[in-house]
């Protein structure tokens, strides 16, 4: 059997509002050798999501980079628009 080799990484980032000034993104991975980590440009995470709180009115964007477990790295972008309001 031949060992892994390092691909490229394809990175899709989908955010979406949550109401009461709440947002979440997830990052999806396709390529490379599993498993994957992820680091955000909102925040530290180690897993494919990232949530929080923000501002109604104002943009959330996030970039989430995913390293496989033979170093490949890519890069995936999305924002969303935070909203005021009861929770969705």
């Amino acid at each position: 059997m031949a060992p892994a080799q390092a691909g490229t990484l394809t990175v899709t980032v989908r955010c979406e509002a949550l109401g009461a000034s709440r947002f979440a993104c997830t990052a999806t991975t396709v390529g490379g050798v599993a498993p994957y980590s992820y680091s955000w440009n909102v925040s530290s995470a180690t897993t494919g999501s990232i949530s929080g709180g923000c501002q109604p009115g104002v943009r959330v964007n996030a970039t989430a980079t995913a390293t496989d477990a033979v170093g490949a790295t890519g890069s995936g972008s999305g924002s969303v628009l935070c909203l005021g309001g009861p929770p969705r």
